[in-house]
């Protein structure tokens, strides 16, 4: 959640940060303040603290963004039953959905396109080098 402090006057401002956050308090805005003033701030103060962030978690985002951790808990069976195809030579998705409804996941209504970026996914991030 973002909080967004409106200060009067002069003097010291403190701010207690949660971990893995950043506050910034601009000073002198008046009458002449410009939106083009604040986008310049976002750009050349903000985004590249976030940027920051991002390279010390190890990745930036991907595409829109990352793969949901949750959404890729939920797509183990899934890659399971895909892993599993592998046995009778026919490794697919379709087969692997064929597969689910016996397992009791929630996978049998998926649309393909997100069943295949689930299973991408996490293939992406198992396997090995």
């Amino acid at each position: 959640m973002t909080k967004v402090s409106v200060i009067h006057g002069s003097g010291e401002v403190r701010v207690a940060q949660p971990e893995h956050t950043f506050a910034v308090a601009v000073g002198g805005i008046d009458e002449f303040t410009t939106r083009e003033d604040r986008n310049r701030i976002w750009r050349d103060r903000v985004r590249p603290q976030q940027a920051l962030f991002w390279e010390n978690r190890g990745q930036m985002p991907q595409g829109r963004r990352g793969p949901g951790l949750e959404r890729l808990k939920q797509a183990l069976p899934l890659c399971e039953a895909w892993i599993d195809t592998e046995g009778a030579g026919n490794r697919s998705v379709e087969a692997a959905l064929e597969n689910l409804p016996s397992k009791g996941t929630t996978w049998d209504n998926a649309e393909m396109e997100t069943a295949h970026r689930a299973i991408r996914e996490l293939d992406d991030l198992l396997r090995p080098g």
